[in-house]
């Protein structure tokens, strides 16, 4: 059963935040007069899935697999991990709309 949520886990939690991550590459390999605007988003997207991943790895570890959203299990640390990767996941996405907009 283990191995089932973990699929789960990756196909659904981390697969959205993954096919964002590649949208943030696309754009920034296609837009070269703002070259380094992409790669401060992908830089974005990559310090914030780190940040998300890490706190929810965390919850993994200590067997508490399941689907589920919040911080309500995660230690002070990884809540602040948490919520700071899905803040620059965030800014990353509205800069990347921003980018498309020009």
């Amino acid at each position: 059963m283990r191995t089932l949520e973990l699929l789960f886990n990756l196909l659904f939690v981390f697969g959205p935040v993954a096919a964002v991550l590649m949208l943030a590459l696309v754009v920034g390999a296609t837009m070269q007069p703002v070259l380094f605007w992409g790669y401060l988003t992908l830089g974005l997207y990559a310090v914030g899935l780190g940040l998300f991943l890490a706190a929810k790895i965390s919850i993994l570890r200590r067997g508490k697999v399941f689907f589920g959203f919040g911080t309500k299990q995660m230690s002070p640390r990884f809540r602040t991990c948490y919520r700071l990767g899905y803040l620059l996941m965030g800014a990353g996405a509205v800069l990347t709309l921003i980018l498309a907009a020009r």
